[in-house]
């Protein structure tokens, strides 16, 4: 009796993939993204939590356009078509971090308008989130919040105003 191997066809390297303990993923706000994954805006109010990366945990930014059309900024696209862009690029990225590596624990931070991004995503996914952080979230509500430390007074600019940012 003989025995023999044929090597995998279309099999990918061999290697086993290194997995993150906990993936961060962040949508920044309107007018900080840079529109690349891997080069945030150093200007950008969530840049610090680069240097947050490490072999334990790995950070990816939101590359989508985040833009809010206004008499100042009259050729950007109107905020809910930004977020919806948003939306979907972060539960595609959320998909594949599951994909690769189930046992990651996925963290969603977002700020300002990435805070509607994250927060709707994190409302609606079918995929376990471990945590989400909001800050300067539009659509805050303060009876509805679950605030860590203080909880300040006011609400959203979305709720203060009475509509949806996009609908302005």
């Amino acid at each position: 009796m003989s025995l023999i191997l044929h090597p995998a066809v279309g099999r990918a390297d061999p290697k086993p993939q290194r997995c993150p303990r906990t993936a961060v993923l962040i949508s920044e706000g309107t007018w900080a993204s840079s529109g690349d994954p891997t080069r945030p805006d150093p200007e950008g109010m969530l840049y610090p939590l680069v240097q947050a990366g490490t072999a334990q945990r790995s950070v990816w930014f939101n590359p989508y356009p985040a833009q809010f059309r206004t008499p100042v900024h009259p050729d950007d696209m109107p905020f809910d078509v930004s977020v919806a862009i948003g939306e979907q690029l972060l539960r595609s990225h959320i998909a594949q971090v599951h994909a690769q590596c189930p046992a990651a624990a996925i963290v969603l931070v977002g700020y300002s308008q990435g805070a509607t991004v994250a927060g709707d995503v994190a409302a609606t996914s079918l995929i376990p989130i471990r945590e989400t952080e909001l800050l300067a979230d539009p659509r805050r509500v303060p009876a509805m919040a679950h605030d860590v430390g203080p909880s300040p007074d006011g609400v959203g600019v979305e709720v203060g105003a009475g509509a949806r940012v996009g609908d302005i």
